[in-house]
C-alpha cells in the first residue's frame, strides 16, 4: 500500500498484511519530496507509481523521470501543472490527472488532464472546469465513463460525465455540493457525498435517483467490493451495504440534467424589516450596493442594546427599540465591506475586523482604520475582545496585538504562545485573556505570562475556531474535534457522540443563565447545552439556515445567530430573522455563494449577472436564473451583452448563447467561432455581435461569422474584453495591448501613447471596457478605473471616492453613470465577490 501525506510531502509504502512499514531494496521508504506530491496511484501494468508528478519504479520505488502536465496561463504561455489528484484506468490505458489550468490568473480553475498511459503524452483535458478545488473523479471500468465533481468548495454544483473519447455525455446540476463520490461498478450506482448529511446514490444510466440515505457529516468516499466506506467530519467511518435495485426510468430529455428530489423549502419564520436610516456619507459620488443578510459573521450589542452586525455586506447598527437600522459600508467610512469580528469597547466605541484590511474604530462620529503600519499585528483580523480595563484586543494571523487607547503591543509565539495564527480571542471573569489557535491549541494570558493547553491537557483539539467565557469563571472552547469546558483545573469534553450537532464548532456562546450554544458552519445547525443534555436546532425547527457562522446572547437570555441569510434571535419559542430592506439582489440575492463576472443593463432597468452559476435577471423585485439545465452552454457565464431587439447574449466556456426570452441558441466552435472559450461580448450599433475568446476575435452578422487574429492587425490574440463606441469604433483588450479597429483597420495603443501600464497589466486583462455615450472609453484595471476621452488618460482609484482599486467589470449607463463591479484577492488562488458601485461623473 502506497499512502502520501499530504502534511509534509512524504510517500510510505505499506505491509497490507500486518500494516508495517517496509524496506524496498534498502531505499528508504519515506521520500521527503515537496508537499505537492500529495497524490498517489499505481499504475500495476506499467510496474509504476505516480507519487504527484514523480515517476517511480513499482519494485524499488526509484524516481524514473517525471510527468508532464501542461495548462495555458492568461498569457497564452505554456505553464508546468502539478497533479493534485491522480487515478489510472488500465481498461483504456489513461491516466486522469486533477490540477490547475496554467498560472495564476487563468481563471479556468482546476481541470482533468488525460494521458495516454504508453507514451506518457498529454492528450487534453476533460470539457469541464470548476472554479473550486478538491475535484475528484472515478470511472466505470466496463464502459470508461468518468465521472467529476469537486468536493471542497462552494462554487461549483456540477456532475460532469464523460465517454471513453473524454466526450461529455452530461452534466448535472446538483441541489447542493459535494463533499465525496465513488461509483460501484458491480452494481452500476454512483454515490453521492452532500454537506446535508445525505448520501444521494444515482443509476449510473439513466441517473435517476436510487435512493438517499442519512450519514451524519459525509466526506470522502471509497470503495471495497459492494461496501462504501464513508468517512465523516465527525471522525467516523461509515459503511454502506450497496445492493441491486430497479433503474428508475431515463430522464426525458437527452442530455441528462438531475432528477434530484429538491430540497425542502426553508421554513418560514417571522421576520423583522426595520425602516433603513441613511448614515453620514464621508466618500461623496460613490453610493455602494451590498446585500448585510449575507455571511453575518460576527455579533455584538452595545450599552444601550442596540445589536450590532459584522457581514459580508458590511455593518448593521440595529435599534431593536427604535424599529430602524443603518448599514455602514466603505463609502461610510468602513476599511472594507466583509467585516470578519466585531466589538465594543468601554468607552462606547465599536471595532470591526477584515481579512487583509486591518481594523476600524468607529466612536459614533468618527471612523479611523489601523493597519500594520500602526503596529498591528497582521491586517487579516480573525477575533476581537474588549477587556474591562479599555484595553482592546486583535487575534490575527500573526499573533495577538493590544490597544491600549495609544499604541499596539504584539504577543506571538516567541513571548510563550502556542500559535501565532489566532481564530478566537476572548477575556474570562478573572480578566485572563484567552487565544483559539489554528493549531497549537489555547494559550491563556494573566497579565504576566502565557499558559499553554492543547490536545494532551483534554482539549478536544488543537484547531480552536470559537470560545467564551461563562458568567461562573469557566471557559467554552469550539474546536474541530468538539466542545471543551475549562473549569479552572481541568477540561471536560463534548462530542456528537454527547448530542453535539457535529464535532467542528465555528461558534459558541454562553448565555447569563449558564445555557450553552454551539454552533457549526458546516450546515448541521445549532445545539443548546442546559447542563444535563445538548438539543439541536436546524432548519425544521425555523432556524433561519443551518450553516451558523456566529452567536451572541442578550440580557434577556435570548440568543442571537448569524447565519448565512441573517441574524435570527429565539427567546426560547420563536425565531425570528432580522433583514435590511437594502441588500444588494434582494433576499437571497443572485445566488449565494456564487461570484459574479458580469453585468447588464436592459433598457427596462432590469439588470443581467453573469455567474458561475447560470444567468440571473433582476428587475427591481424578483430573480429570475437560467442555467445548463434551461438550455445554456454552460453555467459557468463570463460576458453578457444586450442586443438591439432585447435578446440577451452569454458567453460562456462552451460557446456564446442567445435568449430571446423563449429559448437559449449556442454558437461555438462548430458554427464559426475561433474557439469555444469565449471571454467577452459586445454588440455593435449596426446589430453585429463581437465574441473575444483564446484564440481570436469573432464578429457574427446574424448570417456568419468573420475572425480577426494577431496576423490581422490584433494586438494579441487572447482577447480579454471588447467595447464598442457610439461611433462604431471596436476597442479590444488583449494580454499584449489595447486594440482599435475603425472598421479598416486596426490601431494599438501602448504605453507610449499615454495608456497607463495598469490597463495592461497582469490582472487587468480578464477585466472589462465600457464606452460611454460621449465615445469615452472606460477601463477597469486592478489599480482603478481609467478613461479615455480621445485625447488623454485620467484614472479614477479610491482617493477619488471609488470603492475599491480592484475593478472586475464595468459599464455605463444610457445616462452616463459609470457601474463598476469591484473584488479583492482574498487568497492566492481565489478571488471572492464584493461589491457593486454606482458612479456619478
Amino acid at each position: 500500500m502506497l499512502v502520501a501525506n499530504q502534511g509534509d510531502g512524504t510517500l510510505s509504502i505499506i505491509d497490507e498484511a500486518d500494516f508495517s512499514v517496509r524496506m524496498a531494496n534498502q531505499i528508504r521508504t519515506t521520500m521527503p519530496i515537496t508537499s505537492e506530491h500529495a497524490t498517489v496511484a499505481v499504475d500495476a501494468a506499467h510496474t509504476r507509481a505516480f507519487f504527484g508528478n514523480t515517476i517511480l519504479d513499482l519494485q524499488t520505488y526509484a524516481p524514473l523521470g517525471k510527468l508532464t502536465l501542461q495548462g495555458t496561463s492568461q498569457t497564452g504561455r505554456v505553464a508546468d501543472v502539478s497533479a493534485e489528484r491522480l487515478r489510472v484506468n488500465p481498461q483504456n490505458n489513461r491516466i486522469y490527472a486533477v490540477g490547475w489550468n496554467g498560472a495564476y490568473g487563468s481563471g479556468s480553475g482546476q481541470v482533468v488532464y488525460t494521458v495516454d498511459g504508453d507514451t506518457l503524452k498529454q492528450r487534453g483535458a476533460l470539457d469541464i472546469r470548476f472554479q473550486d478545488s478538491g475535484v475528484t473523479l472515478d470511472f466505470d471500468p466496463a464502459t470508461n465513463r468518468v465521472f467529476v465533481v469537486s468536493t471542497s468548495g462552494r462554487f461549483d454544483l456540477r456532475l460532469g460525465v464523460y465517454d471513453a473519447d473524454d466526450k461529455q455525455v452530461a452534466l448535472l446540476t446538483l441541489p447542493d455540493r459535494a463533499t465525496g463520490m465513488v461509483y460501484n461498478p458491480q452494481t452500476h450506482h454512483l454515490f453521492l457525498a452532500h454537506p446535508d448529511n445525505t448520501i444521494q446514490i444515482l443509476d449510473s444510466t439513466s441517473f435517476g435517483t436510487v435512493a438517499q440515505l442519512k450519514v451524519n457529516t459525509p466526506g470522502a468516499l471509497t470503495r471495497l467490493g459492494n461496501t462504501i466506506y464513508v468517512a465523516g467530519f465527525d471522525g467516523k467511518v461509515t459503511l454502506i451495504q450497496d445492493a441491486d435495485s430497479p433503474v428508475p426510468p431515463a430522464p426525458a430529455t437527452p442530455t441528462p440534467v438531475s432528477n434530484y428530489t429538491p430540497r425542502a423549502p426553508r421554513k418560514p419564520i417571522p421576520s423583522v424589516r426595520f425602516v433603513a436610516t441613511p448614515a453620514p456619507v464621508l466618500r461623496p459620488g460613490w453610493t455602494t450596493f451590498t446585500n448585510a443578510n449575507l455571511g453575518v459573521h460576527a455579533l455584538a450589542f452595545d450599552s444601550a442594546g442596540n445589536l450590532w452586525t459584522a457581514s459580508d455586506g458590511g455593518a448593521v447598527h440595529w435599534n431593536l427599540k427604535a424599529g430602524s437600522y443603518i448599514k455602514y459600508t466603505v463609502e461610510h467610512g468602513l476599511a472594507f465591506n466583509r467585516i470578519t469580528s466585531i466589538a465594543v469597547a468601554r468607552d462606547g466605541a465599536v471595532w470591526f475586523g477584515t481579512d487583509g484590511y486591518g481594523a476600524t474604530r468607529f466612536d459614533g462620529k468618527t471612523w479611523k482604520t489601523y493597519t500594520q503600519a500602526d503596529g498591528l499585528a497582521s491586517n487579516a483580523v480573525h477575533a476581537i475582545a474588549a477587556a474591562p480595563d479599555g484595553a482592546v484586543w486583535f487575534g490575527t494571523s500573526a499573533g495577538v496585538s493590544r490597544f491600549d487607547g495609544r499604541a499596539f503591543k504584539t504577543y506571538a509565539e516567541a513571548d510563550g504562545m502556542a500559535n501565532d495564527l489566532i481564530w478566537a480571542i476572548g477575556i474570562a471573569a478573572d480578566g485572563a485573556v484567552w487565544v483559539g489557535t489554528g493549531g497549537g491549541g489555547v494559550s491563556r494570558f494573566d497579565g504576566m505570562k502565557w499558559t499553554n493547553y492543547n490536545t494532551i491537557d483534554g482539549l478536544a483539539d488543537n484547531v480552536v475556531t470559537a470560545l467564551a467565557a461563562a458568567p461562573n469563571g469557566s471557559v467554552w472552547f469550539g474546536t474541530n474535534g468538539g466542545v471543551s469546558r475549562w473549569d479552572g483545573r481541568t477540561f471536560e469534553m463534548y462530542t456528537q457522540a454527547d448530542g453535539l450537532v457535529n464535532n467542528f464548532i465555528s461558534s459558541i456562546a454562553v448565555a447569563a443563565d449558564g445555557t450553552v450554544w454551539a454552533g457549526s458552519n458546516l450546515s448541521n445547525g445549532l445545539s443548546r447545552f442546559d447542563g444535563r443534555e445538548w438539543k439541536t436546532f436546524t432548519r425544521a425547527d425555523g432556524l433561519a439556515d443551518d450553516a451558523i457562522l456566529s452567536l451572541a446572547t442578550s440580557s434577556d437570555n435570548a440568543v442571537w445567530v448569524g447565519t448565512r441569510y441573517g441574524a435570527t434571535r429565539f427567546d426560547g419559542a420563536t425565531w425570528t430573522t432580522y433583514l435590511t430592506a437594502d441588500g444588494l439582489g434582494g433576499d437571497p440575492p443572485i445566488n449565494n455563494t456564487v461570484i459574479a463576472h458580469a453585468v447588464a443593463l436592459s433598457p427596462d432597468g432590469a439588470l443581467w449577472f453573469g455567474t458561475d452559476n447560470g444567468v440571473s435577471r433582476y428587475d427591481g423585485k424578483i430573480w429570475r436564473t437560467y442555467s445548463y439545465a434551461d438550455g445554456l452552454p454552460d453555467n459557468m457565464v463570463l460576458a453578457l451583452a444586450l442586443a438591439r431587439d432585447g435578446a440577451i447574449w452569454a458567453g460562456t466556456w462552451r460557446g456564446v448563447a442567445r435568449f430571446d426570452d423563449t429559448a437559449w441558441k449556442t454558437y461555438n466552435k462548430d458554427s464559426g467561432l475561433p474557439d469555444d472559450d469565449v471571454q467577452n461580448i459586445a454588440v455593435a450599433p449596426d446589430g453585429k455581435l463581437w465574441v473575444g475568446t483564446f484564440k481570436g476575435l469573432a464578429v457574427f452578422d446574424g448570417a456568419s461569422w468573420k475572425t480577426y487574429t494577431k496576423a490581422d492587425g490584433l494586438a494579441g490574440d487572447f482577447v480579454g474584453d471588447i467595447a464598442i463606441a457610439p461611433n462604431g469604433q471596436v476597442w479590444v483588450n488583449t494580454t499584449e495591448g489595447i486594440s482599435r479597429f475603425d472598421g479598416k483597420t486596426w490601431k494599438i495603443f501602448t504605453t507610449a501613447d499615454g495608456l497607463p501600464d495598469t490597463v495592461i497589466s497582469w490582472f487587468a486583462v480578464r477585466t472589462d471596457i465600457a464606452a460611454a455615450p460621449d465615445n469615452a472609453i472606460w477601463f477597469a484595471t486592478s489599480n482603478g478605473v481609467v478613461r479615455y476621452d480621445g485625447k488623454g488618460w485620467k484614472t479614477f482609484t479610491t482617493a477619488d471616492g471609488l470603492a475599491d482599486n480592484f475593478i472586475l467589470a464595468i459599464a455605463v449607463a444610457a445616462d452616463g453613470t459609470v457601474w463598476a463591479l469591484a473584488w479583492r484577492i482574498t487568497s492566492f488562488w481565489r478571488l471572492r465577490l464584493l461589491r457593486m458601485a454606482q458612479c456619478g461623473l
